[in-house]
């Protein structure tokens, strides 16, 4: 697998709440995360920091996951303690109440690819199409599953983007893992500075194109400052090399 990530602050946020990150094992399991702070004055990116530290640090004492259930109780074990440190961290500093943070990530080996999501920041994967893995929690989404609104009432509705589920905010965070289709050509996780401003044909563009994935992944940084740099953007690029097993 080849893995390359990037973070940047775009062009109006005075900071980058954004924090990304991705670690190959020995054994050859890879996990990616791409956390996108929320809080704004109230340490989002203080947030961010700690669920990537966090995931990082034990995934380097996890034992071997051999299997998709094994990798998916590690997951869902990980988010409870992670979303505990972020919430004790913040009930504690009162500088630090009511931050969170997205969370999107894959585990995955050449066997298995298990996606997990908290929030907004997404996970496409690139086949014969390109297809997003997991589903926004926010309250679009929301109001869309209930039925009692059409997409096109929905998008006129000002709170459309509020969150309904972070890391850190809660005692409790609600995950979504999915088992994916290992035929995939490569996987993209991203902020909403990516997908919330730049439309998915440019990003089908980019990750088509002929070119290693550290090339991929600023392209895609370039595509959210043309479409404004209005957000922090993050992107992490993952790529089958030649040759490998699906």
């Amino acid at each position: 697998m080849k893995v390359a990530g990037l973070s940047d602050k775009g062009l109006v946020r005075p900071n980058n709440e954004d924090c990304i990150g991705f670690k190959i094992k020995e054994d050859g399991m890879l996990l990616a995360i791409v956390c996108d702070g929320i809080g704004g004055s109230n340490a989002g990116d203080v947030a961010s920091k700690c669920a990537v530290e966090t995931f990082l640090n034990d995934f380097d004492q996890a034992p071997s996951l051999h299997t998709p259930k094994e990798a998916s109780n590690w997951i869902k074990n990980e988010i409870d303690h992670c979303n505990d440190v972020i919430y004790q961290m913040a009930s504690c500093n009162k500088n630090l109440h009511g931050m969170g943070t997205t969370l999107a990530g894959v585990l995955m080996n050449d066997k298995m690819t298990l996606i997990m999501n908290v929030g907004d920041s997404r996970v496409y994967g690139l086949f014969d199409r390109m297809v997003c893995l997991t589903q926004d929690h926010n309250l679009f989404q929301e109001l869309l599953h209930a039925g009692q609104l059409t997409s096109e009432e929905i998008k006129r509705q000002p709170s459309k983007h509020v969150l309904t589920n972070a890391l850190g905010v809660y005692d409790r965070a609600k995950v979504d893992i999915g088992l994916a289709n290992n035929d995939y050509d490569c996987l993209l996780l991203c902020s909403d500075g990516l997908h919330g401003y730049v439309d998915e044909q440019i990003i089908k563009n980019v990750l088509t194109q002929q070119k290693s994935a550290e090339e991929k992944a600023s392209l895609l940084i370039q595509a959210a400052i043309i479409a404004g740099g209005y957000d922090n953007t993050s992107v992490i690029v993952i790529e089958k090399e030649v040759g490998s097993n699906d």
